[in-house]
């Protein structure tokens, strides 16, 4: 007879302080917005039509893309390191 592990789903969290947001920006012109598209269908696109409209409100927006090779693993440390050096903000992909 075969044995069938059960896990117990109840588990502990551990409590954090409390987190603080960043300042809200008044002016994101001059801004440049990265775009992580993470391959799942239309992502990239998706991504895309969202930064040129925030690039068609604000002056002088710059646009950086990255893809990852697959929905299913993280971006390199290379694209993390040039995103967070580039970028102000990043849109990342979608989800289902």
């Amino acid at each position: 007879m075969s044995k069938i592990l059960v896990y117990d789903p109840e588990g502990s969290a551990k409590k954090i302080d409390a987190l603080s947001l960043s300042p809200v920006r008044a002016n994101w012109n001059g801004t440049t917005i990265g775009i992580l598209d993470n391959r799942k269908q239309h992502a990239g696109e998706l991504m895309e039509m969202i930064a040129r409209d925030f690039a068609g409100r604000f002056k002088n927006v710059k646009i950086v893309k990255e893809s990852k090779e697959s929905a299913a693993v993280p971006m390199t440390p290379e694209q993390l390191a040039r995103m967070a050096k580039q970028c102000d903000l990043v849109l990342t992909g979608t989800g289902d």
